[in-house]
């Protein structure tokens, strides 16, 4: 456990000198606005990273550590000066937190406290529960099995065409999962996402013309709101595109200087290039940032174009994006002559449907969409607030009891909060006509809550209100976001004695089951580590607990079963089949009767069968 911890914080640690590098060529929009755009080049080197090495067939961690030792060496010739500059620049601003906070003791410890708070239950979520999400079990997380297994790029053999979907999360996923080459901490993933979401939202604040602690307060309002905070440890990808939105808007709240504003062009390309390889969704919405782009934009956005030079490190940073960005489109492109398969993109039709997405935009579906919200989802009548958000906006309390009576307030008094309101109502607007009307796509929309903090940060910070309704709304707030916080103890779906029994189990055991949890050991003790397994699998089966918490099963699914599951079994070099009970399929049953009639496959109990040595080969 020491050499793998001292293998990761090695390498974590030259991409973090890394990003400081380049961090020092694009910093200077704002002091929070840096310090975000530094978290940005952690992640969008971390994916290249991942991405390349698994392109050359050398995703481990003893390739990973084996790279950071060159880049170290390569740092230390090259690179020294610019790392201590960027690492003085870093110190100073940590020094001006340090004055700030020292100025408002109270109220910083209040917000530390909050933090610790948040962090705290962040930390029982990834370590005392398994991957749980339906789809992560299905189509995400397999991909990261795969790739750790394999050491590449490799697309897992399952039933399920979503697979070919954009993963630029599930390398992030990876890069928790690699070195320890297990999933204990893998849900850590979305963990900085939701740090640069309320980061973001703080900027915004401030662009608003918000002081520091109102703003940050504002944050912390967000950062409470129930779909945002379970879906940061919940394996899913969404929470990293309302990060990089909530980024977007903070950046171009304002105007910046001519010096200013190539940089910001650059993040700007970056963190659309993250999003748009992490989902298809980030281009969806990124039309209705256009009237911030407005709000902050001046001559001086186009003029920085004349004198613009492209120096190494820009055209390193350019071709990163272009990699984690176009990688998924342009391999589906080249292996079925569809960028967004298996999605059928058109540009307007009906919303018929296509690979789990309608693949266009369709007026029908932004009225159906905007009609469940306000019939149904925002009344969460779904049950208890889950990652998932069936039937639920997860908006939470503070929204509605605060932030819906400050939103008209908030457009007549501020003018900046009017581009803001625009923009996300139009991002809002533009994915339910992209997104199919269904039961859980609310879960999309994880950036819109920032809306309600904004404006009721803006209306409570207005010198026309009464002291004593400013005193009435901020207790209302903290009553609101109190209950906000008890809903977000959970998770949804694991009850209290669940999780008492998690602890109890070994973190190397953990695992979830289609319908409910199972000891790892139980197959363990029929499948040996190493072993490729077949399995069968109805729709879209939670087949990612089958590979193990440690990654220790390779798993198949057999195509060809023309022949009966022994044959398969021989063609495709297996000695086990998993069969679960809960298969219905009858000509699939009948297959496997007739092997076990045929005594060609003999079972071990739990599901698991074994081919006869006599037919092995």
């Amino acid at each position: 456990m020491i050499v793998i911890l001292c293998k990761w914080g090695f390498t974590s640690a030259f991409l973090w000198m890394l990003a400081l590098i380049a961090w020092r060529r694009v910093r200077g929009i704002g002091l929070i606005a840096d310090l975000i755009g530094l978290l940005l080049l952690k992640l969008l080197f971390i994916s290249s990273t991942v991405m390349l090495m698994g392109l050359a067939g050398h995703l481990t961690a003893d390739s990973l550590a084996v790279l950071a030792v060159f880049g170290w060496t390569g740092i230390a010739l090259f690179g020294r000066q610019d790392l201590r500059k960027a690492a003085q620049r870093l110190l100073r601003m940590l020094i001006v937190f340090k004055t700030a906070a020292a100025r408002r003791p109270l109220q910083t410890g209040l917000l530390l406290t909050t933090f610790l708070f948040l962090m705290a239950r962040m930390a029982a979520h990834v370590w005392f529960l398994p991957p749980y999400i339906h789809d992560a079990n299905t189509y995400h997380l397999p991909r990261v099995a795969e790739w750790v297994q394999s050491g590449t790029l490799t697309v897992p053999h399952l039933p399920v065409k979503r697979v070919y979907w954009p993963a630029g999360f599930e390398l992030i996923q990876t890069w928790w999962a690699v070195f320890p080459h297990h999933d204990a901490v893998v849900e850590a993933a979305g963990v900085p996402f939701f740090m640069m979401a309320i980061a973001a939202v703080f900027v915004i604040g401030r662009n608003l013309g918000l002081q520091r602690l109102t703003a940050a307060w504002c944050s912390f309002l967000f950062a409470f709101t129930p779909a945002l905070a379970l879906n940061a440890t919940s394996s899913k990808n969404d929470i990293a595109v309302a990060a990089l939105y909530l980024y977007l808007a903070a950046i171009w709240t304002k105007p910046v200087s001519r010096r200013l504003a190539g940089r910001r062009w650059l993040l700007t390309f970056l963190a659309v290039c993250l999003g748009i390889g992490i989902k298809p969704t980030m281009g969806f919405i990124l039309p209705g940032l256009l009237w911030l782009g407005f709000a902050g934009f001046s001559k001086t956005d186009l003029r920085c174009f004349r004198r613009f030079k492209i120096s190494r490190w820009t055209s390193a940073l350019v071709a990163a994006a272009l990699l984690v960005g176009s990688y998924w489109y342009a391999r589906n492109w080249i292996r079925f002559g569809n960028p967004f398969y298996p999605t059928t993109v058109r540009a307007v039709a009906a919303a018929d449907g296509g690979g789990g997405q309608q693949g266009a935009f369709s007026l029908a579906s932004a009225a159906e969409n905007w009609q469940w919200l306000w019939a149904k989802k925002i009344y969460d009548l779904g049950g208890p607030c889950n990652p998932d958000l069936p039937s639920m906006a997860g908006w939470g309390w503070f929204v509605f009891s605060c932030g819906a009576g400050c939103f008209l307030w908030g457009i007549f008094v501020n003018q900046r909060f009017r581009w803001t309101a625009l923009s996300f109502l139009t991002s809002l607007l533009l994915l339910f006509g992209w997104v199919t009307p269904d039961l859980w796509n609310m879960r999309f929309a994880q950036w819109f809550p920032a809306l309600a903090a904004l404006a009721f940060s803006v209306t409570v910070r207005h010198q026309r209100l009464l002291v004593s309704a400013r005193f009435a709304m901020v207790f209302l707030a903290f009553a609101a976001t109190a209950l906000n916080g008890l809903s977000i103890l959970g998770n949804g779906y694991a009850r209290p004695e669940e999780w008492l029994a998690f602890m109890q189990i070994p973190v190397s055991e953990r695992a979830l089951h289609l319908g409910g949890v199972v000891k790892q050991k139980s197959l363990d003790e029929r499948l040996p580590a190493g072993e490729l397994v077949l399995f069968m699998a109805e729709g879209d089966d939670a087949f990612y607990p089958l590979y193990g918490p440690g990654f220790t099963r390779r798993i198949l699914y057999p195509d060809d079963r023309r022949d009966g599951f022994a044959a398969a079994m021989q063609k495709y070099g297996s000695r086990y089949l998993y069969f679960p009970d809960h298969i219905q399929k009858t000509s699939a049953k009948q297959l496997l009767a007739d092997d076990l009639t045929a005594k060609r496959i003999e079972p071990l109990g739990r599901g698991v069968y074994k081919l006869v040595k006599k037919h092995s080969k």
